[in-house]
């Protein structure tokens, strides 16, 4: 599955021991966000703790990771690294996130103090997704579980009318691997068996299923239970 691509991104910097009022990572960002299409930059306390919300708007959509990259290196810079480590996630305190509205903007226009650049452009409506994939994104955003409700998404997009069942699951879950190839393959049989069996409760999200799945024993001793009344019911009203 391609990588989700958005015109807008919302972004929070914050390296270890804040961002220095005038320095280079706080010039940095401005540069790089006045030569897209515009967006805001504002500071958030003081000292260690300082650091920035900002927002960038792009004329060619791009893919988290291609953000990430480039602040990334703007706050090594700043750090004096002399490369942008594997994991960035070592100078990239903070986060990014999409935008899909001017909510983020507002909230921070209103402390205008701490503003230091704001280039919105006129019609921003134009860079957010639309509401439909709005709400797909803030539902994968707010999922507890990332990758099963990828899977839900891929579910729902690629087979929405076919039956939710074991059978079935197994056989999207193979084409998902070694058809279509979107997601990464897992070679161990009873991973694959034990990522069938979950997702086919994951889809089906009955808490009717609840017991039978988390504690089968005790779910059978409850149908026998059921059974063996069932039978002395009918036992006693042939004897009546």
């Amino acid at each position: 599955m391609s990588p989700k691509v958005f015109k807008s991104w919302a972004l929070t910097v914050r390296p270890p021991n804040g961002v220095e009022e005038g320095s280079i990572l706080e010039t940095d960002l401005i540069k790089y966000i006045t030569k897209q299409k515009g967006g805001f930059l504002c500071s958030e306390k003081e000292g260690h703790e300082r650091h920035l919300h900002g927002q960038v708007f792009f004329e060619q959509a791009k893919r988290k990771a291609d953000v990430k990259k480039i602040i990334a290196s703007y706050q090594a810079k700043y750090l004096q690294l002399t490369a942008l480590p594997a994991d960035q996630s070592v100078v990239l305190n903070g986060g990014i996130k999409v935008a899909y509205s001017d909510d983020f903007y507002a909230e921070y226009c209103q402390k205008e103090d701490n503003m230091l650049l704001a280039l919105m452009p006129d019609d921003s409506a134009e860079y957010y997704p639309p509401p439909g994939e709005q709400e797909k994104v803030l539902a994968a955003h707010s999922a507890v579980d990332k990758k099963y409700h990828k899977y839900l998404e891929l579910w729902n997009t690629l087979q929405p009318d076919e039956e939710v069942n074991k059978r079935n699951v197994a056989k999207f879950l193979y084409s998902l691997m070694y058809v279509k190839k979107e997601i990464c393959v897992i070679e161990d049989p009873k991973k694959r068996s034990h990522l069938t069996t979950s997702l086919v409760e994951y889809l089906l999200g009955d808490e009717k299923r609840a017991l039978s799945f988390m504690l089968p024993d005790e779910a059978k001793l409850e149908q026998d239970k059921e059974k063996i009344l069932k039978k002395y019911e009918k036992f006693l009203e042939f004897n009546s």
